[in-house]
């Protein structure tokens, strides 16, 4: 059995390359009815996540096609693996960090024209007259989702409802703000003090975060292909035998894998029926990433199989 390692779609008409992907099998079951953020160059696109995604790559050029897809796809599988995580619920502290963000975002955009007082006053009245109509979530809701989305924040309903109150507090004190600059007053901003640091509050609930470009199996792949010598055909059997192999595991960044992913990936290359050299041959997808010492000889050995011996090597961390 084979699998053809996805890659960008171009239009027929325009010529402009795309990314379309379906949502994993296992999260069929999932409301996928949110927003996703891909990254597509120096851009972040803010798309419906559904069933099926599609975001257009914004190039006619193959190679760039080929990078901006990768980038892309790997965005798409930190969702879904959010998805499979479930809900997390947000501190008061994280809600506030969040709705900084808005506030941060309002008042430097209107740094060095803030306007007239009139605009200002307008949006403060109209701001609260949604408050006070109940409207909120409808007014303020679709700007947090696309805040979630970009942040990769899956929230449980009710942390979603505090972040929405929260986001129309702060950007009514932002509107306050600009007013205060569209009059002349450009002193300290005292009110910005008050909203926690998202990245700091992130980082005390997450790991450190990596350099995907670094990590990244596929982008590791990519970087042996351009140090070594190999038949076209060879990497596109290396690019299709490691895509079977992040399916399989689900994980597309290095440090992320387990020596359990690579035994799980090895024994159902031999239920396909492929002989031992076959299996240790595919073994060589991952072998050749290098990347962390450990993984490496994981790579190297997993895929040895003894006919006398099932289970083939002992595997070492």
């Amino acid at each position: 059995m084979s699998l053809r390692m996805p890659g960008p779609r171009r239009h027929k008409k325009t010529g402009v390359y795309y990314l379309r992907q379906r949502a994993p099998s296992d999260l069929k079951d999932f409301p996928m009815d949110g927003k996703v953020a891909i990254p597509v160059g120096d851009i972040i696109r803010t798309v419906k996540a559904g069933a099926t995604v599609k975001v257009s790559l914004d190039t006619k050029d193959p190679a760039e096609a080929k990078k901006r897809h990768r980038e892309a796809d790997a965005a798409l599988h930190d969702f879904w693996q959010r998805f499979r995580q479930g809900f997390q619920p947000l501190t008061t502290k994280e809600i506030q960090a969040l709705a900084g963000i808005l506030y941060a975002r309002l008042g430097d955009m209107m740094d060095s024209e803030p306007g007239e007082e009139g605009i200002w006053k307008a949006v403060l009245r109209l701001n609260k007259g949604k408050e006070e109509g109940g409207e909120l979530d409808r007014w303020f809701g679709p700007t947090v989702d696309e805040l979630f989305a970009e942040q990769g924040v899956n929230v449980d309903p009710l942390s979603r409802t505090r972040v929405v109150h929260a986001a129309s507090k702060a950007i009514q004190l932002a509107a306050e703000t600009n007013l205060k600059k569209a009059r002349g007053d450009y002193s300290p901003d005292e009110t910005r003090k008050r909203f926690p640091n998202w990245e700091t509050e992130r980082g005390k609930a997450q790991p450190v975060p990596r350099a995907a470009g670094n990590l990244n199996l596929f982008a590791l792949l990519d970087h042996k292909f351009a140090t070594q010598s190999l038949k076209e055909k060879t990497k596109s059997d290396y690019a299709r035998d490691l895509s079977k192999f992040v399916k399989s595991s689900g994980h597309r960044n290095a440090q992320d894998v387990t020596n359990e992913d690579v035994r799980k990936w090895r024994d159902e290359l031999i239920a396909e029926g492929l002989s031992p050299s076959k299996v240790a041959q595919a073994g060589n997808a991952v072998a050749l990433t290098e990347w962390p010492k450990w993984i490496v000889r994981l790579g190297r050995r997993a895929f040895v199989v003894d006919e006398r011996a099932p289970e083939g090597l002992p595997l070492r961390r």
